[in-house]
């Protein structure tokens, strides 16, 4: 408990000094990257950390518990706030790579519990008016992507990433990373 209260005291610091050196700074400052997304870890009261990242625009933040020291096959708690019930989205597990539009993902929307597909499209739509969405995902650490792409995340960088469906041109949402366990 007494580490908790630290450990969100000393975030809610981080977070006002991140919004007074924003506050100061122009759009055209050197060195930022606009397109990576914000990413912060934290370790969550079960005693696993989650993960937690927002979009470029702020509008959608995606949380991932727990996010590091992960076994191959564990199941996620995915907690989605701002999602458009517009749009449709993909969560994957996935590297930095794109193959055109389409990011390097394990798995496909179709092969059972390697992808979800958040959309309205069909009557059952998954995308309350309010935007928060949960659900869960089965990872994996090593698998094949849809264009057959082997990947294994012990020896690259993954994340759990919520990207735009088909119909959304596969446009970044936010990046969870995640870490595999040895």
């Amino acid at each position: 408990m007494h580490r908790t209260i630290i450990t969100r005291a000393g975030l809610a610091g981080l977070a006002a000094a991140a919004l007074a050196l924003g506050a100061c700074s122009d759009d055209d400052s050197a060195g930022i990257d606009a397109g990576a997304s914000a990413e912060i870890t934290t370790e969550a009261a079960t005693g696993d950390a989650a993960g937690t990242a927002t979009s470029e625009d702020g509008s959608v933040t995606v949380t991932v518990d727990p996010a590091t020291d992960l076994q191959d096959g564990q199941r996620v708690a995915i907690d989605i706030t701002g999602a458009d019930p517009e749009m449709g989205y993909y969560v994957a597990v996935c590297t930095g790579e794109k193959q055109g539009p389409v990011p390097v993902c394990i798995g496909d929307r179709d092969a059972g519990g390697t992808q979800l597909w958040i959309t309205n499209k069909y009557e059952d739509g998954t995308i309350p008016e309010d935007g928060h969405v949960t659900d869960e995902l089965t990872v994996t650490r090593t698998g094949r992507s849809e264009d057959g792409t082997d990947i294994d995340c012990a020896a690259e960088e993954c994340t759990l990433k919520v990207f735009g469906d088909h119909a959304n041109g596969f446009v970044d949402v936010a990046d969870v990373p995640l870490t595999f366990a040895e």
